[in-house]
């Protein structure tokens, strides 16, 4: 009598286990990387938003007091809220400002960044000279 080869019922079930196994680790993994993908693009929106909230205040004309500012600002189809903390630092002419952003509502913030700016605006530059005076 002539013995047929194939696969036991046994050790189909063992396969399909590895593999039901593998796909939930592969599923596992793509839902963290596409978390971790939102976690950053929301970390580098906000960072965007609070520098150009800190690249405001350090343009200003006039002389900086310590004070609490907030807003909101628009960027990348999203609300994101700021709030720019000037204080005293450690010289007298000299104010830190921190920038804080996050989700509107939202406890705590996504992004901080600090930056400095004397109290008194610098001095605006001096014009180029025109083509006239140049001759």
């Amino acid at each position: 009598m002539k013995r047929v080869r194939g696969f036991t019922l046994i050790e189909i079930l063992v396969a399909l286990a590895v593999v039901g196994m593998g796909l939930a680790a592969l599923i596992t993994a793509s839902g963290r990387s596409t978390r971790n993908a939102a976690e950053l693009r929301d970390r580098t929106y906000a960072n965007w938003v609070a520098r150009n909230v800190l690249t405001e205040i350090r343009l200003e004309q006039e002389a900086l007091g310590t004070a609490t500012r907030r807003g909101e600002e628009e960027l990348g189809g999203e609300t994101w809220a700021w709030e720019a903390e000037i204080r005293e630092a450690g010289i007298p002419v000299l104010r830190q400002i921190l920038v804080r952003v996050g989700r509107p509502g939202a406890d705590g913030s996504i992004v901080t960044i600090s930056g400095f700016r004397l109290t008194e605006p610098q001095a605006v530059l001096r014009q180029a000279p025109r083509e006239e005076e140049q001759e």
